[in-house]
């Protein structure tokens, strides 16, 4: 028995040993998981304040970057509200100097004549009509010397043209008016359209210059009615003529309105017979007489005159001169106008034919064998599209404006653009080239300033 006991005594620290291991890796697993615990506590914190580090460093960068936007926008605003302030100041100086050169009608004088004097040379133009337009039947409509304004299909119809041909017309002539077929056709359209040159283009000045000018060369005002004693060759009666058709244009100057100038105008030119006290029906006949003696006077200028080998029919009431390319050619250089002739031979065929240089002021001649229409070119001008431009910058809303629109890029447009035609309208006003149609287009136009 007691060599048993030496052998239990050796097995007790062995189990021991086991009891110690096993609560030495109980401790260190609940150390290390109280440690997990610990740092799984801490890391969100952590990780919180590194966000709320970054939404605020965030912030501040979209602070300063819209700070930067919206100086760069001040900047820009003031820049454009520098250069549309300029543009109106163009613009207003501009208006100034126009309405001075084609505005002032102070210079204008209405020859003082004495109703008797007036009321001659109204009876002397009607018996002409009598002994002439008015022995003829001619349908209601077709009476009046000029007729109303048509478009460019309305043209095509009226000759027949192919669509061809038509396309080729209205690169010269777009639109037209009809003038009664009486013998004084190319009279009437000739002179209609001069008339409206001194009436709608000429300035003042220019207006008074040309009529000065018919004074100085003393032009008669004769006219001879075929198959009849009927004629005016009396320096007397034609002076009383040459005064009171001045009268009448002097009178349709001195109309401020230019659209009521113009509706008057033609009112007046039209009329076969008195429609009132203003529309006598006269003015045609006049106006008819004076071009004719007018055309007589330049053939003497013309190397070509001798070609003219009819020029007494250019005095004759209701007679056309055939050889009528040599008045046209000099009736363009003595008057400075740019005439085209169009001859429309048939409906496949146009030959146009242009006389002078100065193609400010353009006569446009329809002809057809044996007939003369009055013919138009319309496009918008200078002005028109200078008005135009100005209009835009109207329309633009300078209180919203936002820096990098689309406003930014139509103001650059508009003001190269404005800054281009101004310097176009410029020469024309220097030259004294501008209408006076289109300058009181300018006159009449109202470009409010920036609000």
């Amino acid at each position: 028995m007691s060599e048993d006991l030496p052998e239990k005594e050796t097995e007790q620290p062995s189990y021991l040993l086991w009891y110690i291991l096993i609560l030495v890796l109980f401790l260190l697993l609940l150390f290390c998981y109280g440690k997990k615990c610990g740092q799984s506590k801490i890391q969100p914190k952590e990780n919180e304040g590194i966000q709320l580090k970054l939404l605020e460093d965030q912030k501040i960068y979209e602070e300063q970057k819209l700070s930067i936007q919206e100086n760069q926008s001040t900047v820009q605003m003031d820049q454009n509200r520098l250069i549309m302030s300029n543009i109106v100041k163009q613009f207003q100086k501009l208006q100034k100097q126009v309405e001075y050169q084609h505005k002032s009608c102070g210079n204008l004088l209405i020859y003082q004549t004495s109703q008797q004097i007036v009321q001659q040379s109204v009876n002397k133009i009607k018996q002409i009509y009598d002994y002439s337009s008015k022995l003829r039947a001619v349908d209601e409509n077709q009476k009046y010397y000029i007729r109303r304004f048509q478009d460019k299909s309305e043209l095509r119809k009226n000759y027949g043209l192919t669509l061809k041909t038509s396309a080729e017309l209205y690169k010269n002539c777009n639109s037209f008016r009809e003038v009664r077929g009486d013998g004084n056709c190319f009279y009437t359209a000739f002179g209609f359209q001069f008339l409206s040159i001194l009436l709608f283009e000429y300035s003042q000045d220019q207006f008074n210059d040309f009529f000065n000018k018919i004074r100085q060369i003393e032009l008669p005002m004769k006219i001879f009615v075929p198959n009849t004693n009927l004629k005016i060759d009396d320096k007397e009666i034609e002076k009383q003529l040459l005064d009171e058709f001045q009268r009448r244009m002097t009178k349709l100057k001195l109309i401020e309105d230019i659209n009521q100038r113009e509706e008057q105008f033609s009112n007046e030119f039209a009329a076969y017979e008195q429609q009132s006290e203003e529309i006598d029906g006269c003015l045609y006949g006049l106006s008819t007489i004076f071009f004719r003696n007018y055309s007589n006077y330049v053939v003497d200028f013309s190397d070509a005159k001798d070609a003219v080998y009819d020029r007494e029919k250019l005095l004759n009431w209701e007679e056309e001169c055939n050889s009528n390319e040599v008045v046209i050619a000099e009736l363009a250089k003595q008057l400075n106008t740019f005439v085209q002739l169009i001859f429309i031979e048939n409906s496949n065929n146009i030959v146009i034919r242009e006389y002078g240089i100065n193609k400010i002021h353009k006569i446009i001649l329809l002809i057809k064998p044996g007939h003369y229409n009055i013919g138009y070119y319309l496009q918008d001008t200078i002005i028109d599209q200078y008005i135009q431009f100005l209009n835009q910058l109207k329309g633009i809303n300078w209180k919203d404006y936002e820096y990098g629109n689309n406003q930014q890029n139509t103001l650059q447009e508009a003001e190269e653009k404005i800054e281009k035609l101004y310097s176009e309208i410029a020469i024309l006003k220097q030259n004294n080239t501008l209408k006076q149609k289109d300058a009181f287009k300018i006159i009449g136009f109202q470009l409010l300033p920036l609000t």
